[in-house]
């Protein structure tokens, strides 16, 4: 065993968000974003991003490094039928939704992996029943999702350094 970690910060981690590039682990709880040293588990630095914790049992935040830069993708919950809360300590999980169509945007949030340090802001959204997607590809951030017909779509790519539109992609829902 090389380590282990049991506390409140990792008592909520939030599924999809672990992740482990040039020898730090990665990670995100309801309230922050946490880089480990993935050697010897020592914190190197942690980052405020709450997470709404009113969610749809298959809504989670994506969190993918590439090249030096942590993303962190949640999707809105705003369908929900009750109350909505965001960066409690504990995720309230549910079943059902009015209707996932009606959801608006979510954020995605670029962070610096040696530090912590926000780089820049986009939007993100939330699929069918399943988280946004979200994809690095030559330096090129693809996000978006194709969730029914009528709605409007966010597909879009971006510099992974800067977050500068570089192309839009829509697609007709299925």
């Amino acid at each position: 065993e090389l380590w282990k970690r049991r506390d409140a910060d990792t008592a909520e981690l939030m599924p999809t968000t672990l992740a482990v590039s040039d020898g730090r682990l990665f990670f995100q709880n309801t309230r922050e974003v946490i880089c480990l040293d993935a050697d010897n588990g020592q914190e190197e630095w942690r980052v405020a991003r709450p997470v709404y914790t009113t969610r749809l049992s298959w809504s989670t935040p994506n969190l993918v490094v590439s090249d030096g830069v942590v993303l962190s993708a949640d999707g809105s919950t705003g369908g929900l039928r009750s109350p909505i809360s965001k960066g409690e300590d504990q995720v309230t999980w549910q079943l059902s939704d009015t209707d996932i169509r009606r959801h608006p945007v979510g954020d995605l949030v670029a962070f610096s992996a040696e530090t912590g340090k926000p780089l820049w802001t986009g939007k993100s959204l939330q699929g069918f029943c399943n988280p946004g997607d979200l994809f690095v590809i030559d330096g090129k951030v693809w996000c978006g999702a194709d969730v029914s017909p009528g709605q409007a779509l966010l597909n879009v790519v971006v510099d992974l350094k800067t977050g500068d539109i570089v192309a839009n992609f829509w697609v007709r829902g299925i």
